[in-house]
């Protein structure tokens, strides 16, 4: 049997960027190297396990049979070494307080913690909190976070779930795009719709959009609910959002028959932060900044 000693951390690294993006490509720009360097460590990680861990297919690259064992087993071993890396940076750096960090999809980040961080503060002085806004919708990335909102639940084990928040959503406007026309007027089959890239996957505002046939009807696409925002302000057409977000930018919400489903968030970390200071403050703290938002007038 072949023997296998000091495989390279940046190779496993570079392995569990392509297998969880499905794209060498993508790989490269959230690893910051060429794809030549990423291919160059793939090769060099499949010469030393003596086994082929990825094919191409139409649809991008995908894992091998063996690729995906590999995957099972360094997947997990990964959050942790992306620890050590940050509690060694931190103190290598002699910094005294470690960051919490959370992240989140764009509108939970700007529109649900970021209002309600004074108060954490207030408080609690000396928490230091970083909010990181991310386009993963199932699973946080270790390497950034120490707890995530997501926009499904993870099957990961490692993972300790718990749905916070069941926003309903709307389909919005501006008065500028009614043009004085009535909402109840509007039917969305004959109107401009705005939605999100594929950035996140298959979400609940892409995929009621196509299950009501209107995919044609999309004549702007972006990875940012900001910028969906502005161009619905801007009358650009109609959005779907959360009803306390089209309502606190003073959009005007169009009746949808059947009504749009509800989205979940779900608060995600790992089994071990239980144990870290300020961490129950923290996810109290989450919950109570969601039910704030769900609840505004």
């Amino acid at each position: 049997m072949k023997k296998i000693m000091n495989l390279d951390w940046d190779n496993i690294r570079c392995f569990i960027e392509v297998a969880e993006h499905r794209s060498f490509t993508s790989a490269a720009q959230k690893l910051k190297v060429s794809v030549a360097t990423v291919a160059r460590r793939i090769t060099a990680l499949e010469e030393q396990l003596g086994l082929k861990v990825f094919e191409r297919s139409p649809s991008g690259v995908d894992l091998t049979e063996h690729g995906l064992v590999i995957f099972g087993l360094s997947k997990p071993g990964s959050e942790y070494l992306y620890q050590v890396e940050r509690v060694a940076d931190s103190l290598s750096k002699k910094v005294q307080k470690q960051p919490i960090r959370i992240s989140g999809i764009e509108t939970v980040i700007n529109e649900i913690l970021t209002p309600q961080l004074p108060a954490l503060l207030k408080q609690d002085p000396d928490l230091v909190v970083e909010l990181i806004v991310s386009h993963e919708n199932n699973e946080p990335n270790k390497n950034e976070t120490d707890i995530g909102i997501a926009l499904e639940r993870p099957t990961v084990n490692t993972l300790v779930t718990r749905k916070i928040f069941e926003p309903k959503m709307g389909l919005f406007c501006s008065s500028a795009y009614l043009s004085g026309r009535t909402p109840e007027s509007v039917d969305p089959s004959s109107e401009n719709l705005l939605s999100y890239t594929k950035v996140y996957g298959e979400i609940l505002e892409t995929d009621w959009i196509d299950g009501m046939g209107l995919s044609n009807n999309v004549v702007f696409k972006s990875n940012s609910t900001e910028a969906i925002l502005r161009a619905t302000t801007q009358g650009m057409g109609l959005s779907l959002l959360p009803i306390f977000l089209g309502k606190r930018r003073g959009l005007i919400q169009i009746p949808v028959v059947p009504p749009i489903p509800r989205r979940e968030l779900w608060l995600v970390f790992n089994d071990e932060l239980r144990s870290i200071r300020h961490v129950d403050k923290i996810k109290k703290w989450i919950l109570d900044s969601s039910h704030a938002a769900l609840y505004e007038p």
